[in-house]
């Protein structure tokens, strides 16, 4: 059905309102009834049953002024499996990933002329294919990364935001 589709909304406590979170997640998790009750009792509307919109409601709740803080608080209270990309339509330039028992790949845009990345693009993805012919420099985020991705850069740390190195490689294109 068309309500459970992604990417899955949240407009705060208002519905009427124009949606400030969207997200998109692949994995299951297993606490979503809990934090469901828990969300609705402050006033969330639900339009689906997916546990993906649950995770949006609790990012728009968790969320004041900084993106990549509410996504880490929102995994925090998050059991199962996920890997998220979230945005904020106050931070129309910041797209935040993280990925837990579920795979998440940070494509690295391509450098062009003297510039590293003069395009400032890097991309989310579940697998290295869904980014061939965008890129071939991945990075495979490790169990409980987060990324933090703005224009021409980006941010990993743990599961409790402390920054980490993962290494950037280099895929072969399939023909």
């Amino acid at each position: 059905a068309v309500h459970n589709a992604h990417p899955h909304f949240s407009h705060g406590t208002g519905a009427d309102k124009p949606a400030r979170v969207a997200l998109v997640h692949h994995g299951l998790i297993e606490n979503h009834d809990e934090l469901r009750a828990r969300l609705q009792a402050r006033g969330y509307v639900f339009a689906s049953q997916t546990d993906t919109e649950v995770i949006a409601h609790l990012v728009d709740s968790l969320y004041d002024g900084d993106l990549f803080a509410a996504v880490l608080a929102a995994t925090q209270q998050l059991t199962g499996a996920f890997a998220i990309a979230v945005m904020h339509k106050d931070e129309p330039h910041r797209v935040v990933g993280a990925r837990s028992g579920s795979p998440l790949i940070l494509g690295v845009g391509q450098p062009t002329g003297d510039q590293p990345n003069a395009d400032g693009e890097h991309f989310l993805a579940s697998d290295t294919m869904a980014l061939a012919g965008v890129t071939d420099q991945i990075v495979c985020l490790e169990e409980g990364d987060l990324v933090d991705l703005e224009l021409g850069k980006y941010w990993i740390t743990d599961r409790t935001g402390k920054p980490v190195q993962r290494a950037v490689r280099t895929v072969l294109a399939h023909s």
